[in-house]
């Protein structure tokens, strides 16, 4: 685990960027195939870089994912328990995410 296990995520900010589908997308891409990179998290979602970059900053800033640097690569993960432990109770009220 990261810094993040010792932090508490901020109710208001994870319900508001909960909101976003691409968001919840892109948590359960993390959550089943582990860590990946932009690239790999944009071509999943069929989205741009750069557009998937912003959203994976505004994930990093609620402390829902975290970033670790492989050589010239970044590679964001969803290790922090909480959060685990929120998109997991999502998928299984709601079941899975999609566009």
């Amino acid at each position: 685990m990261h810094q993040y296990r010792s932090r508490k995520l901020n109710e208001e900010m994870v319900f508001a960027v909960l909101a976003n589908t691409t968001r919840r997308l892109i948590l359960r891409h993390l959550l089943r195939d582990g860590a990946l990179s932009v690239t790999t998290i944009a071509a999943r979602i069929d989205y741009s870089p750069t557009a998937t970059s912003q959203h994976l900053a505004k994930l990093r800033d609620t402390l829902l994912v975290t970033r670790s640097r492989s050589g010239h690569q970044v590679f964001y993960s969803v290790d922090h328990p909480d959060a685990i432990t929120l998109v997991k109770t999502i998928e299984a009220v709601f079941g899975d995410v999609g566009r």
